[in-house]
């Protein structure tokens, strides 16, 4: 009978490890997905940039050379616009990639007038242009152009392509710099960041207990990263999830009410970043520890939340068991003065 016990018992730990890899295999998936569908850098330091960043990645994951020309008064002063214009030139590089049959290609990004022009050319096969639109129904290899043409005329924008067999192709996209397309719905103004449920282990928010378990934050506005960071801390018996928040606002206002013991701080984030978060819980509950977590390592953004009051930098991209140390080192530091 022991042995059964124990046999049970080990199967019970095989079945918890193989599931803490495969939530952290998804976690790293997720990641990978959301920095290559939308990088940090296109929020933190806008379009041109990301359009260097993309360039680069194309180089390095699909061997497509791009040739990068851009203007920096080009740039969307709305966040939806610029994510937007970065997806469709992602999109129109990626049927270089599978359909022009040329490792180069070559990106303008432009003022004109009231307008920004981008223009996305190659020298590769081309073809007749009005056999992609034919019946108003692509073939597969035109959907992404499709797709991308549809979400431009819904701006009131301009989709044009000049292509000949044997000659390349060009592909010019123009969108009014200024749009009330992506205005946020009213229910969106006043964001509530959701608290999670107590397991009566928990000390009262603001008797928090030195010997208890350590309660932690998650701020960042990918609602898989959160979900998937609170299961991997959820094995932790010293450690109680109390609340997540999905952007710095969020954030400021469920620190004030909850008053965990440590954050987990995003830094690249809509409606207020990591770092304006930062400085104003530090501000008013200095006591709070602050861990910084962005995708990238960049040493300026790790420099600015060390400036506002975090105690750590850590990337998203390194091993969970790092994120956990760093949480249980904060119970062992001094009380911050």
């Amino acid at each position: 009978m022991e042995m059964a016990v124990a046999e049970n018992g080990s199967s019970q730990d095989s079945a918890l490890d193989s599931a803490y890899d495969l939530v952290s295999q998804s976690l790293e998936t997720s990641r990978t997905l959301s920095v290559e569908l939308s990088p940090p850098v296109l929020y933190m330091q806008g379009l041109a940039e990301a359009f260097q960043w993309l360039g680069r990645w194309m180089e390095k994951t699909h061997k497509l050379q791009v040739d990068l020309h851009t203007e920096a008064k080009a740039e969307p002063a709305q966040e939806e616009l610029k994510i937007l214009l970065f997806q469709s030139v992602r999109e129109l590089l990626f049927n270089v990639v599978k359909h022009a049959g040329t490792k180069t290609a070559r990106v303008e990004l432009r003022q004109q007038g009231e307008h920004i022009v981008i223009a996305v050319n190659d020298q590769g096969k081309g073809f007749d242009p009005e056999e992609l639109w034919k019946n108003d129904r692509p073939a597969d290899k035109a959907y992404g152009l499709f797709n991308v043409r549809e979400r431009l005329l819904l701006l009131g924008g301009d989709f044009d392509i000049q292509s000949r067999k044997g000659v390349g192709t060009t592909v010019k996209i123009s969108v009014p710099m200024q749009t009330v397309v992506f205005d946020l719905p009213e229910q969106n103004v006043e964001p509530i960041a959701e608290e999670h449920p107590s397991d009566g282990r928990l000390a009262p928010a603001d008797q928090n207990s030195p010997s208890g378990p350590i309660r932690v934050m998650l701020v960042d506005d990918h609602a898989v990263m959160r979900k998937g960071m609170s299961s991997l801390l959820s094995r932790k018996k010293d450690i109680d999830v109390v609340a997540e928040a999905a952007d710095g606002f969020q954030a400021v206002e469920a620190a004030q009410r909850i008053n965990p013991d440590v954050i987990l701080m995003d830094i690249s984030m809509p409606v207020m970043d990591g770092i304006e978060a930062t400085r104003r819980i530090i501000l008013q509950k200095p006591h709070i520890r602050i861990i910084a977590l962005s995708m990238h390592g960049a040493e300026d953004q790790a420099l600015k939340m060390q400036s506002v009051g975090a105690v750590a930098y850590l990337s998203k991209t390194g091993s969970p068991d790092e994120i956990v140390s760093a949480i249980r080192q904060q119970r062992a530091m001094p009380d911050k003065a």
